[in-house]
């Protein structure tokens, strides 16, 4: 029975006046039930393609904002999906994409693996080590390298696409946004891309070659950029300075974040600034018990940070006063992830840790092989991180998703009852 005739028959059953307003009571309650079904179907299927919306976390801390903010539910057990080795230390950063997850090795290669069971796809050598975390716009893979080389790839098969070779290592991660990519190298140089790789601009910026892991945050098209003691920030199509602020510390590996005009950044005197990014006031600052290399993360109107020592705090983001102090675990270098009120982060202790952003509690931990330097991603329901044991974790709580088993009992049942009534209506 093709489309047209099965279109016909339940046209002549449910849609002929006759059949219902004079027909049996059988066919007018099975009409009933096959519209509640088809209601069902829709809803869920609806459901479906809403939550495979947060499936990707595209670059570094999620967006150019730095927020770190997935939209993905989060696995709340702890339960290993899968680990995968790689041939070296992993302090980059996943990104997730296609069903695919990126990241770059200490074995200077950058991998592709299959996101629902660690397979790898396909492996891409670079001159050096990548710490530099992977991030990912249309068809294409962006990455930097130790060996200066900002490369860009096929994000499916891992090929050469093209390359731009700076004068310093790039461990910073590359920000895209619709007007091209942006990084940064220690050779002082803060440059900008159009798609694929065509450098639009370059610009020099005091401090942007001491320290080597800054990732500027992009919005409403200003780059927002550190250096040293400094934040910048440049025009994003043009890359003319705009203006600069000297906060007279050494801001060191923290990169900040931007959410609602207001600027969140750790720096090395112990302190998490809040800055207005338009009046450029100082909102508030923040001292904990040590230097701030990690980048905050803020959602529901709070700011987890850790710190130097392990110290982890949890501050109110528009006065800064500290809501809860989590538990104290190793030194913080990796910047945290959050999704469903739950923070993500790994710690120098080996342990990578979920905790709650309300009350700072850990809901789970999991002891890996040695330190963790590198951020988590979300997406999928899946919390995926590197360990400088050489392996790429995935967390998922497992389940059992019926969603795809309601819905062929739907489709099943529709059909039966359809045919019922077809052979029914025949015999009349």
């Amino acid at each position: 029975m093709n489309d047209k005739s099965l279109y016909c028959v339940f046209s002549k059953i449910f849609l002929n006046k006759k059949n219902w307003m004079n027909g049996s009571k059988f066919m007018r309650r099975v009409g009933l039930l096959v519209f509640i079904i088809f209601f069902a179907f829709s809803t869920l299927m609806f459901n479906v393609v809403v939550s495979n919306s947060s499936d990707s976390w595209q670059m570094f801390r999620y967006d150019p904002e730095n927020t770190g903010v997935s939209s993905s539910s989060a696995p709340t057990k702890g339960d290993l999906l899968w680990q995968a080795s790689t041939e070296g230390p992993v302090y980059s950063s996943p990104a997730v994409y296609a069903g695919m997850v990126f990241v770059g090795s200490d074995d200077f290669n950058v991998y592709g693996m299959d996101a629902n069971d660690g397979s790898t796809v396909w492996v891409a050598q670079t001159g050096d080590k990548v710490r530099s975390s992977p991030a990912v716009a249309s068809d294409y893979l962006f990455v930097g390298s130790d060996d200066g080389v900002f490369y860009c790839l096929a994000f499916s098969s891992g090929s050469v696409i093209d390359t731009y070779q700076t004068g310093g290592k790039i461990r910073s991660s590359p920000v895209v946004t619709e007007n091209g990519i942006t990084i940064v190298s220690t050779d002082g140089f803060i440059y900008h891309f159009s798609l694929p790789l065509s450098l639009e601009w370059k610009a020099s910026v005091k401090g942007t070659g001491t320290w080597e892991y800054y990732t500027p945050v992009i919005v409403d098209n200003t780059v927002y950029m550190l250096g040293d003691t400094y934040i910048y920030a440049l025009d994003e199509v043009t890359g003319d300075m705009i203006w600069e602020m000297d906060l007279s510390t050494p801001l060191l590996y923290s990169s900040p974040v931007v959410v609602n005009n207001t600027m969140y950044v750790g720096a090395d005197n112990n302190r998490v600034y809040c800055l207005d990014i338009l009046s450029l006031n100082n909102n508030w600052d923040f001292i904990t018990s040590a230097p701030v290399f990690s980048t905050p993360a803020v959602a529901s109107a709070k700011v987890f940070v850790g710190n130097d020592i392990g110290d982890t705090y949890i501050l109110d983001s528009q006065t800064g006063s500290p809501n809860a102090h989590p538990p104290s675990v190793g030194q913080i270098r990796s910047s945290p992830a959050v999704a469903d009120e739950v923070v993500f982060v790994g710690s120098y202790d080996n342990n990578f840790y979920a905790f709650n952003i309300t009350d700072g509690s850990v809901i789970w931990k999991y002891l890996t092989g040695d330190i963790i330097f590198s951020s988590p991603a979300v997406a999928n329901k899946t919390v995926f991180v590197g360990s400088t044991d050489w392996q790429v974790y995935a967390f998922k709580d497992t389940e059992t998703d019926w969603t795809w088993l309601i819905i062929l009992i739907i489709t099943i049942t529709t059909i039966i009852l359809a045919l019922l009534a077809y052979i029914r209506s025949r015999k009349k």
